[in-house]
């Protein structure tokens, strides 16, 4: 069977708004782990080359990145939003005023905040993100359909494909598709502009003044060739339908390539406790089933089962409780040798979303083991299960 490895996703553009002696500051803090990719750390700013490649990084880390860098940055980048920043203010006033300096954006605070106190950020996160969903849509072609290399030129060729309608949506033909090879396929990364926004500022002599800025936005894929899979997060459905089509056309070779496709299940969970044991997981000492949403087949009623062990209570409903009901959302709690903080990861396969620390490749593994995602070879397995 082919190994599917659902990619973290994030939007690099938190990275531009840091003041590159904070950034610097925060990479070194993982000094090895970027010598080990041959990434050199800038004495000076950050030229567009090198957060192009930090960000290719950061979106599709390597096996090996360490759990606390990939937690920063899903916390950082997080909390440089507007949205983020309200929240540090109101929750770390003190910190806030403390480390703020002239310039500073949300983003350089947000890094001087995780450097004196990561476990400042960790709580201000954990309140703020706490029902916050990443989202990817899956599609998928038909096995056997043969894949084109995302090459530098398959790239610029996309992008040609893209100006017009983004011209449509954004009143802006500009646009790049850069492209990362990993594992287990590629990365991409579509750099466009936004809609002007028209804003006003005061100048160097505290005059106000109305400005004209085009914002930049990245939007991001995942090509998996193994499961002849493109995954992407667009900001609505048209953006996604424009990007389904146009990648199928030059990956697939025909617009109509890709269909949409589902990514999880939660079927396995009507095997019993032991579907959450992987033997060969060392990293993972144990797996909890800590809610569990169900509606009754033939009727929209339903029912939550939530707790430190939900198979205890669905135990003792007998054998065949399970079948009366369509499964519809769970969330798992997997604790992991050495580690703090465990790994909690949220399924609903209706709405194709995957909450929690999507970021963390122990919990992707893990759920991948236990055969809660679904790829283009065991859909049949499935099906007769």
């Amino acid at each position: 069977m082919a190994s599917i490895k659902i990619l973290r996703y994030g939007n690099p553009d938190f990275l531009r708004k840091i003041r590159p002696e904070n950034l610097r500051a925060f990479l070194l803090k993982f000094k090895d782990f970027f010598n080990r990719i041959k990434f050199a750390i800038p004495d000076g700013d950050f030229s567009d080359a090198d957060l192009d490649r930090l960000a290719g990084i950061l979106v599709s880390p390597p096996s090996f990145t360490p759990g606390l860098l990939l937690n920063a940055v899903e916390m950082l980048e997080m909390l440089t939003s507007s949205n983020g920043w309200s929240e540090l203010q109101m929750l770390a006033p003190d910190l806030v005023r403390k480390l703020k300096s002239r310039n500073d954006g949300a983003g350089d605070i947000a890094i001087k905040v995780w450097l004196l106190d990561p476990h400042a950020i960790e709580r201000i996160y954990t309140k703020f993100s706490i029902s916050s969903a990443r989202k990817l849509v899956c599609f998928r072609a038909n096995p056997g359909t043969t894949i084109t290399t995302p090459t530098k030129s398959v790239c610029e060729a996309i992008a040609s494909d893209l100006a017009l309608p983004f011209d449509d949506f954004f009143d802006s033909k500009s646009s790049e598709v850069m492209v990362f090879e990993e594992g287990d396929g590629y990365a991409f990364l579509i750099r466009h502009g936004d809609v002007v926004r028209r804003i006003g500022v005061l100048d160097d002599d505290n005059n106000p003044e109305t400005k004209a800025i085009r914002p930049l936005k990245h939007d991001v894929g995942f090509l998996l060739p193994a499961s002849w899979e493109f995954q992407l997060a667009g900001r609505s459905d048209d953006i996604r339908e424009l990007y389904r089509s146009v990648f199928s056309k030059h990956l697939f070779g025909a617009p109509g390539a890709l269909q949409p496709a589902k990514r999880f299940t939660l079927d396995p969970l009507r095997a019993g406790r032991l579907c959450l044991n992987v033997a060969d997981m060392n990293m993972i000492e144990g797996a909890w089933l800590r809610e569990l949403r169900l509606r009754r087949k033939l009727s929209t009623g339903g029912t939550i089962h939530f707790g430190d062990d939900v198979f205890r209570e669905i135990e003792t409903m007998g054998a065949g409780y399970l079948s009366e009901f369509d499964l519809i959302h769970a969330r798992f709690f997997l604790r992991v040798k050495g580690r703090r903080k465990g790994i909690t990861l949220t399924l609903n396969p209706d709405e194709d979303s995957l909450r929690g620390d999507t970021h963390d490749p122990l919990g992707i593994e893990w759920l991948e083991s236990c055969r809660f995602t679904i790829h283009a070879n065991n859909e049949s397995v499935l099906e007769a299960a």
